[in-house]
């Protein structure tokens, strides 16, 4: 609404609005502030206090400093609040503080009112700062506190003097600044709001730099290389931080310091030198010198250590001389005074003193003294360096002797010059050869003097020039040929040889063939085609054995008488060795003479030289001013010397080149002719010459021409010897040469193997030189070719040829063929238990102590034949262990199939590292059906161990892994394999719950053995021999061949034909055999005869030896030994024992007595009842019936011997029904307890064998269970239950009821079952698997070593085609059987606990073997049906 004034009305209105401000004016104030400090800590609030401060809310305004109060609450007109601005600086004071309110008179008037009392903002406070140390590198420092504003921007932070680098606002509590790097170790923090600032004393702290590590930490003795030290501290910037070596008495500053980081600089290293040393670092503040701090790290640097490389010269002369030691890091010139040197233990120079060359070099002048191998040492800086054995003096050595000659009598001093005699006197000690020097006198350092000593008188001159030596402190010294006496040998003396071959004048070597030119060789030059001069053996004697015109002087050269002799040539004679004439030949008998050689071997012969000379009566006179020695004697003397004393004669010694052939057969009884090639066979020439003169002679000269022979040995023999008895002739020491089969070898101290027939060999190798013997041209026997026999050894073997008792010194090597495994039997093994196995083959050598030394290892082992080894026993034990080995290795053999396990020999020589030596039982030869002549080792493993990594299958391991067995020959007398031969066999696995059992063909069918049933099969362990005795054929009803073979019964088959010193037992069937105190006993039997049967009650014994023969022989019979010596024969011992005649009657040894038992006699042959009897024998010859068995009415009958303590029986009360008896002394007999009857099926034998007691039946068994039970066979061959093999055990008569023997099985994965394999030879085809309704009956079993063995019978086999082997079949589809005699041998290691299931694959599991070995139980009913 608008109002109109008046000029009235406005004038009015002015004045009050005038009025009302003027009013106000005097009246409003501003009296107070509450409070007058404000701030976050305080609070932001204000109250302000006054007069006339508007008298309602009219919205006043407060203002405070120039920054109005962002909210403002009227309170009264004394009173207004308002909130201080956040903005505001923080630290403000004395701010002014106005307030603008509006007239209460008019509501448009506003006026100011001004306080008259200032208002302040509280200044910044600092509480904490984190962190309060750091390094001195740019770091964020965060402050606490309060008052620090309310906008970023508004404030600073400076660390000491230095603003920092930026400052970041966080809250009015909070900020955080960049600092800046400082040197300062206490330094304060100021914080600014603008003008208001806040310092907080030493609130941070830089820490101190430190050192980490110095590379390298090491330098060269001079200095001048960097190294850099790494730490931190050591600023930001370059402070010209300094860099000290501290040493152990000073600090020297590097040479230069170069700041690179604050964790690293350089130094460039001062010289110095030591170990350990110190570095010190000092770093500068950027405010001086005054704020340097220094730090310390000891024990962090070291000079190079003094290497010593070398040294110069390293001989030196006695008396001293300068030495260089070479190297690096020896130091400066200045540094002299650490340096030090001493040989041995002996200072150089004064004190030790070294002078200094350069910083590898270093020189000293040593010190008198003498010695080798010294240490040569230096010092550097207090560390030693040598070089150990480095320096020696000089040796002492003589180069000169002057005079070179001098009297006998010794009566001249001689100078002997050289170097090293010593720079002192060291006691010198000289000689002449082997005579010291009367007095020995040192002169200087290249100068001694020797008093010659004086030489006697000698018949044998020495010879020749003489060494002169001897000792300067403990060196010794020798000039040959350097010295000579005045000859001492005048008149008759020898003083040496001279021949093409001499060695050292003292003998000679000349050709076995003798001189062409010698009168025992005319005819060899004659009628051999040679021309004179071809062969020459001259022997030059030296000497003095004048006998022509002219003067003779007698005595020696001090003391000698000459007179004129006039005596011819003829006087001298010469012969060496007592037999070998050596014819003159002319010379200068003053001083030699020559004589041509006879043929002749042998070494070491003395020679006799005969001089005849009267005149020599007229030098008595010279002789005795000597004592005779030197002088013959009036009328003669002979003048004779050997190898004693120093002058003897030789013939050349054999040598062999080749021999022919270089490889021979190592096969007993198997000698082979062996031609040796090579010069100087001289021993048949000369027994051409000698032989009337020397075989009943005991010259030594003529026993060495008869001791010659081969021997072969496995190194070189320098020394033969061939053991003969002293004081034997010439041909004595031949013959026993020749009987002999080994030599000695004294340059080794063993036994070697000689050559056979060597000297008869040889000898025909000489031919007649003309055609007719009365014309007496002699025979031309070669000097280079022998011939002999070796004999079986084995290994690499060197030839030696020995002619005169003189040993040939080449290398010619004879090589025995290596041995060669052809067939191991039995193929596998059962783990973890010993056994005996057969090895089959060729080259295995021969058993050294039996075959050559007559040692019985059964009877009297370690004793030898006195004659064929008389030298020590130890040389002659090493030599018995070098022959025939066998090792037993669980050697894994890859390379070889799995399907030829057993005929594929492979070569893996044993280790006897890791293998053991297996004893061997027997060694035997013979020859197999095929005609080879093969050699059989017996050999006893202790355990067989299968590697545990091995898995396995019920047929064995599986992966295949196998174990070898190795025939080794060891070189020399060592343990060294030099030959070995190996055939892999597999080893069977043990298998889990029950038993089960194994076999394995040992031979398919015995060339020499028709087929037969019902024979015999003894073994006789004496022998180890099996025989086999009578038996039916296809042809005959009964024999009487007897069959034996020494090869455990899997080969060498022979038969022993009917003597002629003695009857044959008659043809028979089944008699009992067997073996009591090593002797075998047949008795008993049947035989058909025209139709009808006739029964035997007669004994005989097989006499190995006459004395058996003539202790069982009845009375009235003569036995008699046959020109070819013993042969072992068939004895009767009585034609009727008391006991009725028998068929199939029981014989055993048991105790100390001959058991027979049972038999079918005449009266119960229809009924086929066993007779109760019970004879016993002590020797086979008389017998007793001791009591009668408790069965009756058995039809078929068994008694074996269960171990050593007991007797088992069992008899068929009916057919196909067996009870079973004990008995532990043969008479009185027991049932046991949990006994019950085998049923459904026919025993065919019983054995025990490894700790049980093992029946072999035929009969039906129901297969479609685990059981297994015997049962009625089905009426037809199409029937599910047909006859077959099987195998009952018990362990003895606490453990019956008979089980029955579980078959080897596999796991056919089609039919996801085990799969059972029948007894493999049921009827055995050509190594085709048996088929149901094969079966084998009428067989013989038998146990031998610790092996089982089945043989012959007659077998029901399918009918197989020839070519396919395909089983043939009738017209309604049943399989064709034929009916057949056998006469193949089977072998099996017996049962085997299935303590361990065999898998190859994890197929099958553990309740499915479990369910196939379910033990069967006697079931209480025994009627039709049950397996009992």
């Amino acid at each position: 609404m608008w109002f109109i004034l008046t000029p009235h009305s406005w004038r009015r209105w002015v004045l009050l609005v005038l009025a009302a401000q003027l009013s106000l004016c005097q009246r409003a104030y501003i009296s107070q502030l509450n409070p007058t400090f404000i701030g976050d800590s305080v609070g932001l609030q204000l109250t302000v206090l006054g007069v006339g401060l508007q008298t309602e809310d009219m919205t006043p305004r407060i203002r405070i400093g120039d920054t109005a109060c962002p909210s403002t609450s009227w309170v009264s007109s004394s009173s207004i609040i308002c909130m201080a601005p956040m903005g505001a600086p923080g630290g403000l004071s004395n701010l002014a503080v106005q307030a603008t309110v509006t007239d209460q008179y008019t509501t448009q008037t506003r006026f100011v009112v001004q306080s008259q009392v200032a208002l302040s903002y509280l200044a910044p406070v600092i509480t904490a700062s984190a962190p309060t140390n750091g390094p001195d590198a740019t770091l964020l420092v965060t402050l606490q506190g309060i008052e620090f504003g309310h906008v970023d921007g508004t404030l600073r932070v400076s660390v000491g003097s230095t603003a920092c680098q930026s400052t970041q606002w966080v809250s009015s509590s909070a900020a955080v600044c960049k600092r800046s790097a400082t040197n300062f170790k206490a330094i304060p923090l100021a914080l600014t709001v603008l003008q208001n600032t806040f310092t907080m004393e030493q609130a941070f702290t830089a820490d101190t730099h430190v050192i980490n590590n110095i590379l390298p930490g090491n330098s060269r003795l001079r200095g001048g290389l960097f190294t850099t030290i790494f730490g931190a501290g050591f600023g930001t910037v370059d402070l010209s931080p300094t860099v000290r070596v501290v040493q152990p008495d000073q600090t020297i500053d590097c040479t230069a310091t170069q700041w690179q980081s604050d964790s690293s600089m350089v130094c460039m290293l001062p010289q110095g030198n030591g170990l350990g040393l110190g570095i010190e670092v000092e770093v500068r503040t950027s405010g001086g010198g005054a704020n340097a701090t220094a730090v310390q790290s000891l024990k962090v640097f070291s000079y190079d250590i003094a290497q010593l490389t070398d040294l110069g010269p390293r001989n030196i002369p006695l008396v001293g001389s300068t030495i260089t030691f070479l190297g690096i890091n020896f130091g400066t010139f200045q540094e002299a005074s650490i340096r030090a040197a001493r040989v041995g233990d002996t200072a150089c120079g004064e004190g030790g003193s070294a002078d200094w060359v350069s910083d590898s070099a270093i020189r000293c002048r040593t010190p008198l003294g003498f010695s080798e191998g010294l240490n040569a040492v230096l010092t550097v800086n207090r560390i030693e360096r040598l070089l150990k054995r480095s320096l020696s003096y000089n040796t002492a050595t003589i180069s000169s002797v002057r005079p070179t000659n001098g009297p006998a009598s010794g009566i001249t001093d001689i100078t002997v010059t050289g170097v090293a005699f010593g720079s002192f006197q060291l006691t010198p000690a000289l000689r002449i050869t082997d005579m010291i020097c009367k007095s020995t006198r040192w002169v200087s350092d290249t100068s001694i003097l020797c008093s010659l000593p004086t030489v006697p008188p000698q018949p044998f001159y020495p010879g020749g020039p003489m060494h002169v030596g001897g000792l300067v402190s403990r060196y010794v010294m020798n000039l040959t040929s350097s010295f000579t006496y005045d000859r001492n040998c005048i008149g008759p003396c020898i003083s040496g040889l001279s021949c093409l071959k001499t060695v050292n004048g003292k003998t000679c070597d000349l050709s076995p063939r003798g001189d062409m030119r010698h009168s025992l060789n005319a005819k060899a030059l004659t009628y051999d085609s040679l021309i004179e001069g071809q062969d020459t053996a001259v022997m030059r004697i030296l000497g003095n054995f004048s006998v022509s015109n002219g003067d003779l002087t007698a005595g020696n050269a001090t003391v000698n008488t000459t007179k004129f002799v006039t005596e011819s040539f003829a006087d001298v004679t010469v012969v060496v060795g007592g037999l070998f004439n050596c014819e003159l030949a002319g010379g200068s008998m003053q001083s030699y003479l020559d004589c041509y050689m006879p043929p002749g071997v042998g070494d070491n012969y003395e020679i006799n030289v005969s001089v005849r000379n009267a005149s020599f009566r007229a030098l008595e006179l010279g002789c005795a001013a000597v004592g005779g020695i030197n002088c013959i004697q009036p009328g003669g003397r002979n003048l004779t010397t050997a190898a004693n004393v120093g002058v003897s004669f030789s013939y050349s010694m054999p040598q062999v080149t080749s021999v022919s052939p270089s490889h021979v057969p190592n096969q007993q009884n198997l000698n082979t002719l062996v031609t040796i090639f090579g010069s100087n066979f001289g021993s048949l020439r000369a027994l051409e010459v000698y032989d009337a003169a020397c075989a009943g002679s005991t010259l030594r000269a003529c026993k060495k021409l008869y001791a010659n022979d081969v021997v072969v040995y496995p190194k070189l023999c320098t020394k033969v010897n061939f053991m003969t008895t002293a004081g034997i002739t010439g041909a004595g020491v031949e013959s026993e040469i020749v009987l002999r089969k080994l030599a000695f070898c004294d340059s080794d101290g063993s036994y070697a193997l000689k050559g056979l027939n060597t000297s008869i060999l040889s000898d025909a190798l000489c031919t007649e030189r003309c055609s007719f013997s009365y014309q007496k041209c002699g025979r031309n026997c070669p000097t280079n070719m022998l011939l002999t026999y070796i004999s079986p050894y084995g290994g690499y073997q060197v030839v030696t040829v020995v002619q005169g008792g003189q040993s040939s010194n080449g290398t010619v090597s004879l090589v025995y063929d290596t041995p060669n495994v052809y067939e191991i039997f039995p193929p596998e093994l059962p783990v973890g238990g010993s056994s005996v196995i057969t090895v089959l083959g060729r080259n295995f050598g021969v058993q050294l102590g039996e075959y050559y030394l007559g040692e019985n290892r059964i009877l009297s082992p370690g004793v030898y034949d006195s004659f064929q080894a008389p030298i020590e026993r130890d040389a002659l034990l090493v030599w018995v262990v070098a022959g025939l080995q066998v090792c037993w290795s669980t050697v894994l053999l890859s390379d070889v199939s799995a399907a030829n396990v057993t005929y594929i020999p492979v070569r893996h020589p044993c280790d006897l590292s890791t293998t053991t030596l297996s004893q061997i039982i027997n060694f035997d030869f013979g020859t197999a059906e095929d005609g080879t002549v093969l050699e059989q080792i017996r050999v006893y493993l202790p355990s067989v161990v299968v590697p545990a990594n091995a898995t396995y299958s019920s047929a064995g391991i599986a992966n295949p892994q196998y174990v070898s067995v190795g025939l080794n020959l060891l070189k020399e007398t060592s343990a060294t394999v030099l030959q070995n031969s190996t055939l892999a066999f597999k080893a069977a696995c043990n298998m889990r719950g029950d038993q089960f059992i194994r076999w394995y063909l040992g031979l398919d069918g015995i060339t020499v053995v028709t087929t037969r049933a019902n024979a015999t099969l003894i073994a006789y362990p004496s022998l180890n021999a099996m025989f086999i005795l009578g038996g039916t054929t296809n042809a005959l009803s009964q024999t009487n061949n007897i069959y034996v073979s020494y090869f455990t019964g899997i080969g060498m088959w022979r038969e022993l034909l009917p003597s002629r010193t003695s009857p044959w037992f008659d043809a028979r069937n089944k008699p009992a055999a067997c073996v009591h105190r090593d002797l075998m006993f047949i008795m008993g039997g049947s035989a058909i005869l025209s139709g009808s049967t006739t029964l035997f009650n007669d004994v005989w014994v097989y006499a190995v030896v006459d004395t058996v023969a003539n202790a069982y022989k009845m009375a009235g019979t003569t036995i008699t030994t046959p020109d070819t010596g013993w042969e072992a024969i068939w004895v009767q011992v009585t034609a009727a024992a008391p006991w009725a005649p028998r068929a199939q009657p029981i014989c055993t040894s048991f105790g100390d007595q001959i058991f027979l038992f049972g038999g079918v006699k005449q009266g119960n042959l229809a009924t086929g009842f066993q007779s109760t009897e019970i004879w016993t024998s002590y020797d086979g010859k008389t017998w007793n019936m001791t009591g009668s068995a408790p069965w009756k009415n058995r039809n078929d009958l068994f008694v074996w011997k269960h171990g050593d303590d007991r007797l088992f029986a069992m008899g068929s009360v009916q057919s196909q029904f067996y009870g079973t008896w004990y008995s532990y002394d043969g008479v009185r007999w027991l049932v046991p307890a949990n006994s019950c009857p085998l049923v459904y099926v026919d025993v065919q034998a019983a054995v025990y064998y490894g700790g049980y007691s093992l029946v072999f039946t035929a009969g039906c068994h129901d297969n479609s269970n685990s059981k297994e039970r015997a049962v009625s066979c089905s009426s037809t061959m199409s029937g599910p239950y047909q006859m077959e093999n099987r195998v009952y055990y018990t362990q003895d008569e606490t453990t019956l009821p008979w089980k029955l023997a579980l078959r080897s099985f596999s796991w056919n994965d089609g039919l996801n079952q085990l799969v059972w394999e029948r007894i493999p030879w049921s009827a055995y085809t050509d190594n085709r698997v048996t088929v149901q309704g094969e079966y084998r009956w009428d067989y013989s079993v038998e146990v031998f070593e610790d092996s089982l063995y089945v043989f012959g019978g007659q077998t029901k086999k399918a009918s197989r085609d020839l070519t396919t082997g395909a089983v043939q079949h009738d017209p309604d589809g049943s399989i064709r059987f034929l009916t057949e005699y056998a006469n193949d041998i089977w072998i099996s290691k017996g049962l085997l606990p299935m303590d361990r299931v065999c898998l190859e694959k994890t197929q099958f599991t553990q309740s499915q073997i479990y369910a196939s070995m379910i033990s069967q139980n006697c079931p209480t009913n025994r009627g039709a049906g049950n397996n009992y």
